[in-house]
């Protein structure tokens, strides 16, 4: 066989795998949704740390300091009682009304996510993670911006959230603010559940990401 019947055979070996994963997720995509979120904790639990919780602490310094720069403050550094291997740091920019978060995930990495909370109940987002695949929650919407730096997604926040009545943030209520706030998302998620388009779109990404690694 020809080195372009080779890379042919292997290509469409590559394809046939993924469409069998994505036939089954395919056909049990709400049970694997229900599943997943079953396994998920109703609320968390903060537990306050130090540097050595980090993997990788001088990544997480270099994602901290251009938010100190910016006049963040130290919220806290935490690990999370009910996720093993997660570490995150908080601070807040009191003028601004930003609470920013320095997360460090064993498997998806660090990532920075910035987020403004409004009077009515509403939040708008941004973060330097990649998109998970799933619906956004009605009034809370998050912009994806894999790989911008802290400083870029302190001015995108600031350039296309919403105006209106901002609620205030201070470093004592930083912790108690994101806990509730994964208390509500949680429930809401599990309310809606994930529907077998979203699992899809979360295999997809998977796959094509793990090609690509």
């Amino acid at each position: 066989m020809s080195p372009a019947g080779v890379i042919a055979l292997i290509v469409a070996l590559l394809v046939a795998v993924l469409v069998l994963r994505l036939l089954f997720v395919f056909v049990v995509g709400r049970a694997v949704g229900r599943q997943a979120l079953a396994q998920q904790p109703d609320r968390i639990g903060l537990v306050e740390t130090n540097p050595q919780a980090w993997k990788d602490p001088a990544a997480a310094d270099r994602l901290t300091e251009p938010l100190l720069l910016l006049g963040y403050e130290k919220a806290g550094m935490f690990t999370v009682a009910e996720m093993p291997g997660v570490v995150l740091r908080l601070l807040v920019h009191m003028r601004e009304s930003v609470l920013a978060m320095v997360y460090e995930h064993p498997v998806a990495g660090q990532w920075v996510e910035l987020v403004t909370r409004y009077a009515d109940g509403t939040t708008c987002a941004v973060t330097s993670c990649a998109d998970h695949g799933l619906a956004p929650r009605p009034g809370h919407p998050v912009t994806f911006l894999p790989g911008t730096d802290p400083a870029g997604l302190h001015a995108r926040l600031l350039a296309s959230r919403p105006q209106g009545a901002m609620l205030p943030i201070e470093s004592a209520q930083a912790a108690q603010a994101f806990a509730d706030g994964f208390a509500e998302a949680m429930a809401w998620r599990k309310a809606q559940g994930i529907s077998r388009g979203e699992v899809l779109k979360v295999a997809v990404r998977w796959s094509v990401k793990r090609r690509a690694a």
